[in-house]
């Protein structure tokens, strides 16, 4: 591209169509102001004044200052294009700016949609994972309670069948004349339950090398047909609220028996006397106490096991029964016979 033509008129300061004489009064008015001989300190002045003096020579010469017009005028059409190819650039690079930003505000906002959405989605899914917990931990409950209620009353079931529980009475009848007989001693113990009267063993004991004395003690033997009853009679030996001062009741061996052991590590058995009413001349029956908040959790076995674990019990219980009337007749008559001698 050809460098660009300085442009006379404007040194001069006149129109392109100035007259010859115009052009001459610009150039003395304007070179007045840059003469060298008026301005010796200004370095420039002398070429700002050998640039008027060509710019003058040029137009005052027909043909070079047509030439001059005719570069001037290209240079101006050019300037002219390149202003209207920048403003439609410009609009064309607004427009892509324009469409670009809408593009991305477009973009961020679906994003934007997109993010809101599956986050309302992971909360339905969370409340819905909750919801499905929450009703699966409570059928899991209730089929839990459901487990344990029916197993403890098994279990309170299947200790109301034990076998029948012995305890042996001991008393000085100077301290209970009123327990000679079978039917007294019945009286006293039938508030704690059901006794197989059957079996009932009673021997009173005179001094002994006295056998014609008045008897002084008593033993006797009584057979429950439950043991939670046996077990109330025990826990009460001496009590006067229960009917039995100056009564002794034990087990036959002197320990508890096997199934006594068994009611209370599974909870079904009460230990303690506290809740007895003082003063009452017929105790209510011992029962086996079960306590929803105390009780044990019933262990993870089946209702067949229990049932043959109970049965075995029942099968010891019987034996150790037998032994133990046994075993009292056996004093008993020992007793008579170093009495007879």
């Amino acid at each position: 591209m050809a460098s660009e033509v300085a442009d006379p008129y404007e040194l001069l300061g006149i129109s392109s169509d100035a007259r010859i004489e115009d052009i001459n009064k610009a150039f003395r008015q304007r070179s007045l102001k840059v003469h060298p001989d008026r301005n010796p300190d200004n370095p420039e002045a002398a070429a700002k004044f050998h640039e008027l003096k060509q710019a003058q020579e040029l137009l005052l010469d027909p043909q070079r200052r047509a030439e001059v017009d005719a570069s001037l005028k290209k240079q101006r059409a050019r300037a002219e294009q390149l202003a209207k190819a920048g403003v439609s650039r410009k609009r064309m690079m607004d427009a892509l700016a324009e469409a670009e930003r809408a593009h991305k505000k477009a973009r961020t906002e679906t994003a934007a949609d997109a993010r809101k959405r599956e986050e309302k989605e992971t909360q339905l899914k969370d409340a819905g994972r909750r919801m499905r917990e929450e009703k699966e931990k409570e059928i899991a409950r209730v089929e839990e309670e459901r487990v344990n209620a029916t197993k403890a009353r098994q279990e309170e079931e299947n200790a109301s069948r034990l076998g029948d529980t012995p305890v042996v009475l001991k008393y000085q009848l100077s301290d209970r004349p009123d327990l000679m007989t079978k039917e007294a001693l019945l009286a006293v113990l039938k508030p704690f339950g059901s006794i197989d009267e059957s079996t009932v063993l009673l021997t009173l004991k005179p001094k002994k090398l006295k056998p014609g004395a008045t008897p002084k003690s008593a033993t006797a033997v009584i057979t429950f047909h439950k043991v939670q009853d046996a077990f109330g009679a025990v826990v009460s030996s001496g009590q006067a609220t229960r009917g039995l001062q100056g009564v002794e009741v034990a087990w036959p061996t002197g320990e508890e028996p096997e199934s006594i052991k068994m009611l209370r590590e599974k909870g079904l058995l009460e230990t303690s006397t506290k809740n007895i009413p003082t003063g009452s001349s017929k105790p209510p029956p011992s029962e086996p106490a079960v306590e929803a908040s105390s009780a044990p959790k019933p262990k993870a076995a089946s209702s067949g096991a229990d049932f043959e674990a109970i049965t075995l019990m029942r099968l010891r219980q019987a034996d150790a029964n037998r032994r133990a009337k046994q075993e009292a007749a056996k004093q008993e008559a020992k007793k008579d016979e170093e009495m007879q001698t």
